[in-house]
Formats: structure tokens, C-alpha cells, sequence
């Protein structure tokens, strides 16, 4: 048995002044905010079991695999900005500003929370039991899960002149996070009267990549907040802000019993063993670069960057492997 799931999710999201025309932008207050909630919930499961009875002079054979794939990528741009809008079309070109607020706060915004919650499980059972020569069974299992993340989420001003009635505010967010759970269990019981083999596999890997390709080669997301080669006043406070808090949470885990009886000779071998690779690479940054035509002036600037990042992993594999036989029992794990 075997199944694969891919899913993915790419998307551009925007909220944005580009240009101020011939009289510029004038209002109360200016807010712009982009936003977005991408999520893929996908669950990946697959069960085999086989069994195989032989009567007396006769041999039976019990083969079971079951996998389980799971492919997950979000691939998002969310931005938020004010560009081109220099003022440059206004009757007095030196003094005219792109985008004034006469008493409210000029707002730029971008916010992304992408989600990943991830399952995948592959279970296999096989059993051969003979009254005659020999009893063989073969079990495999394998589940595996590869999971990305990849954002841009920019939130700036540029090449532009703006004018604050109050605050002038730019702030950039990510909060995206991999949930992933990713199981393998295999059981292989083999018993004849002459003979008994059995023989099981099971097998976990999981990969949970924010900033970083399928691959692993580095794509690196990316949270940003602001000001490229502008002018802004501001009556209240400037304040620009980058915040990164993604979280991978993985659960990694591998199962294999192998079980053989015989009469005159049991074998058993059991394997089992877990892989998983998570990384986050995410550039953080707030910051203020070139002052335009009329330099940068406000009450008080404030620009913070922060970075939270956090990964927590549990992987474990467990093997058991048991043979009875009335001459000779021999086991592998």
C-alpha cells in the first residue's frame, strides 16, 4: 500500500501607494496593511497487512509494505509600502510631499502566519504461518515528510516624501510555524513446523525547512521594515519594527517487530531507524537607509529587530527482534 500527498500554496499579497500623481496624496490618516494566513493541513496514511497459511508439505509466504509521502510548500510574498511618491508632480516640487496625514498616523503594515501541519503514518503487518515446511514474512514500513516555508514580508517606504500628522509607523511580522508528525511501524511473524522466518523494516524521515528549499539549499525568507531614500516627517514618533517568531515542531518515530518460531530452526530480523533535518534562515532587519531630499525628522525614532526562532524535535526508533527454534534460534535487531 502506498500514498503521496503534495500540496502547495504561493501567493502574492500587496497594499500599496505607487506614485502620488499631480497634487499628491492628502488625508486624515493613511493605513496600509497586508495580510496573510496561509495553512495546509494535510494528513498522508498507509496500512498493509499480509498473511499466508500453508497446510502440512507446504510453505508459506507473507510479503507487506505500506508507504506514506508527504509533500508540503507555501512560497508567499506579503508586502506593504509606499514607493515613487516624491512629491515631484506638486506645483513646488522642492517642498511638495507625496503622502501628508493632516492629524492621524501614516500606517504601513505587513503580517504573515503561515502554517504547515503535516501527518504522515505508514503501519505493515505480515504474517506467514505454516504446518509444513516453513513459515516467511516480510514487513516494511517507511513514512516521510518534507515540509517549506518561504516568505517575503516587507513593509517600507521608498523613494518617497511623507508627512505625519502624528506617528509614522512601518512594521513587518512572521509567525509562521511547521507542525510535522511523521510514524512508521512494521511487524514481520514468521513460524513453521520445520521453519520459521521473519523479517521487518521500518523507516521515518522528516524534513522542515523554513527559509530553505526542498533541497536544502538556502532560500532564505525574509522580514522587513524600512525607510530607502526618503524624507519623513513625523509630529509623533517614527517607529519601524521587524518581528520573526517561526517554529518548527517535529516528531520523528520508526517501529519494527520481527517474531520467527520453528521446529527446527527460528530467524528473526528487525530494523528500525529515524532521520530528521529542521532548519530555519530567516533575515530580520529594521532600518532607515538614505534621508531623501528633507532628511528624516520626528518627536523620536525607534527601530527594533527581532528575531525568536525556535525548533523542538523528538525522534526515537525501536527494534525488537525474537527467534525460537527447536535446534537453533537466531535474532537481529
Amino acid at each position: 500500500a502506498g500514498v503521496q500527498t503534495v500540496n502547495r500554496i504561493s501567493e502574492t499579497v500587496r497594499a500599496y501607494i505607487d506614485g502620488d500623481g499631480s497634487d499628491g496624496i492628502r488625508a486624515a490618516s493613511v493605513e496600509l496593511t497586508a495580510t496573510d494566513q496561509s495553512k495546509i493541513d494535510a494528513k498522508a496514511g498507509a496500512a498493509s497487512i499480509a498473511a499466508a497459511i500453508g497446510t502440512s508439505g507446504n510453505a508459506a509466504v507473507a510479503l507487506s509494505v505500506a508507504v506514506a509521502l508527504a509533500e508540503n510548500t507555501i512560497h508567499n510574498r506579503v508586502e506593504s509600502y509606499i514607493k515613487g511618491a516624491d512629491g515631484d508632480g506638486t506645483a513646488d516640487a522642492t517642498t511638495g510631499v507625496g503622502v501628508k496625514t493632516t492629524t492621524g498616523d501614516i500606517t504601513i503594515q505587513a503580517f504573515e502566519k503561515a502554517d504547515i501541519d503535516a501527518i504522515a503514518v505508514a503501519a505493515s503487518i505480515a504474517a506467514g504461518i505454516s504446518g509444513g515446511t516453513a513459515g516467511v514474512a516480510v514487513s516494511g514500513a517507511g513514512a516521510a515528510a518534507t515540509n517549506v516555508i518561504v516568505n517575503g514580508v516587507n513593509a517600507y517606504v521608498q523613494d518617497s516624501r511623507v508627512d505625519g500628522g502624528n506617528d509614522v509607523k512601518l512594521a513587518a511580522a512572521d509567525d509562521s510555524s511547521i507542525t510535522a508528525t511523521i510514524i512508521a511501524a512494521s511487524v514481520g511473524v514468521g513460524v513453521g513446523s520445520t521453519a520459521g522466518v521473519g523479517s521487518s523494516i521500518g523507516a521515518s524521515v522528516a524534513h522542515n525547512f523554513i527559509g530553505y528549499n526542498a533541497d536544502g539549499s538556502d532560500a532564505l525568507s525574509e522580514v522587513k521594515a524600512y525607510i530607502k531614500e526618503s524624507s519623513v516627517n513625523a509630529q509623533g514618533q517614527l517607529k519601524l519594527s521587524a518581528d520573526s517568531k517561526q517554529v518548527i515542531d517535529a516528531i520523528v518515530v520508526a517501529g519494527s517487530a520481527a517474531l520467527a518460531a520453528g521446529g527446527t530452526a527460528g530467524i528473526a530480523a528487525s530494523g528500525a531507524g529515524v532521520y530528521a533535518e529542521n532548519l530555519i534562515a530567516v533575515d530580520t532587519k529594521a532600518y532607515i537607509d538614505g534621508d531623501g531630499q528633507s532628511g528624516i525628522q520626528a518627536d523620536n525614532v525607534l527601530i527594533t529587530a527581532d528575531d525568536s526562532a525556535a525548533i523542538s524535535a523528538v525522534a526515537g526508533a525501536a527494534s525488537l527482534a525474537a527467534a525460537l527454534g527447536g535446534t537453533a534460534g537466531a535474532s537481529v535487531s
